[in-house]
């Protein structure tokens, strides 16, 4: 076993004829319907041969249980930063932008197919063997190309064509119109990947939250409480500052996504 989550279990597995490791998903039927293990082998198989989204080698189920084989990564961005960490707890700020412009491409290619992930955490963000992330762990994800009209906002939304009132993510990585019962579309991945980034620069997570609070606490600081860096924030420079303050907007319409944050993270140095 290289992974346990509440719904489901990886393990390594190794094929002596190809001399070649696999990880094995198996989620519990009981746990997991066959509603959910559609929806995430759908989602794999699309990405077959991408850079940046793990791709699927095989899916089947048996009596107990459905199960997922994919490429085999060693590590994610949860352990891989740690090493990286300064004595302060912080990780330098050019090890953060990499990690950022490779998350914000990767999610360019995600939602260009009109998916959402859903749960972008850095247990769910790999990294291969050379050192570039992989999005992995599409159980929650929403593909409007697969959701019936009625589960989608109206298409007369000339805002927002493709957004769902299902939020199920990580409760420190969850935006603020999940929190509400608010329709989210794809600035929830951007929400997501500015928590990673103030998780990274800071060593905690913004709002003063810890990952073991009460979803209630949770949500009463991410609604309520401003997003502010203070004085202790030094080390920070008014840019990288700024952009964390447009990624951590509340509001989802002015939150920082796409063209505009790729052109902050690779046009200016963070530091």
């Amino acid at each position: 076993m290289i992974g346990n989550g509440a719904h489901s279990s990886v393990y390594c597995y190794y094929n002596p004829p190809q001399d070649r490791f696999y990880a094995v998903k198996i989620q519990r039927k009981g746990v997991i319907n066959y509603r959910h293990f559609h929806r995430e082998v759908h989602v794999l198989a699309r990405f077959k041969g991408s850079a940046w989204l793990l791709s699927l080698i095989s899916a089947f189920y048996d009596r107990t249980s459905f199960n997922i084989v994919t490429d085999m990564h060693v590590s994610n961005v949860a352990h891989a930063v740690q090493p990286c960490r300064l004595p302060d707890g912080r990780v330098p700020h050019d090890t953060v932008r990499f990690l950022m412009v490779e998350i914000s491409v990767a999610l360019d290619e995600l939602h260009a197919h009109r998916i959402i992930h859903g749960d972008l955490k850095p247990e769910n963000i790999l990294v291969g063997v050379h050192g570039h992330i992989i999005l992995s762990d599409f159980g929650l994800s929403r593909d409007f190309n697969q959701l019936r009209p009625k589960r989608q906002i109206s298409e007369e939304n000339t805002f927002r064509p493709d957004a769902t009132l299902t939020s199920n993510g990580t409760g420190v990585y969850r935006c603020p119109q999940g929190w509400m019962g608010m329709p989210i579309s794809y600035e929830a991945d951007c929400w997501a990947m500015g928590v990673i980034m103030h998780w990274c620069l800071f060593d905690e997570y913004p709002f003063g939250v810890k990952i073991r609070d009460t979803p209630q606490s949770i949500s009463d600081a991410v609604l309520t409480e401003p997003y502010d860096l203070d004085e202790e924030r030094d080390a920070v420079d008014p840019y990288t500052g700024d952009l964390l303050r447009r990624i951590l907007d509340k509001s989802s319409f002015s939150r920082i996504r796409g063209p505009a944050m790729k052109y902050h993270l690779r046009r200016r140095r963070m530091g």
